[in-house]
């Protein structure tokens, strides 16, 4: 997981990230700060949830969101680690999300193939 507020690694020298670690360097592209707590670090889903979380709002799956809305499943415990996804397209339960997990073996790492109500 990427998670430093330094300049965003080159492409080329990208071979894995998480879901926060791919927010993180979306974040750093466009020169914002990753997010940060003192009870969870930086840049993971624990501070994700406690700096967002104050103006964060409920997910609602029959909502349409902005392009780049983040879409927040807090850090709960060491087996649910949360998600962290963003927005690609506002249509509701078919709107696409830009994500990186490793659920089974169906299309791991980074990708765009998933909408709001796949799990």
């Amino acid at each position: 997981m990427w998670a430093e507020d330094e300049p965003a690694p080159l492409k080329q020298d990208i071979i894995a990230v998480n879901c926060a670690g791919l927010t993180n360097l979306m974040l750093r592209i466009v020169g914002r700060s990753l997010p940060y707590h003192v009870s969870t670090g930086r840049g993971g889903t624990g501070a994700y949830g406690v700096v967002y979380g104050p103006i964060a709002v409920a997910f609602d799956i029959e909502e349409s969101y902005p392009r780049g809305s983040l879409l927040l499943r807090r850090y709960r415990d060491e087996k649910d680690q949360g998600h962290v996804a963003v927005v690609l397209d506002g249509n509701g339960k078919k709107a696409k999300v830009l994500q990186s997990h490793s659920w089974g073996k169906e299309l791991p790492g980074v990708n765009a193939d998933y909408t709001v109500e796949v799990r």
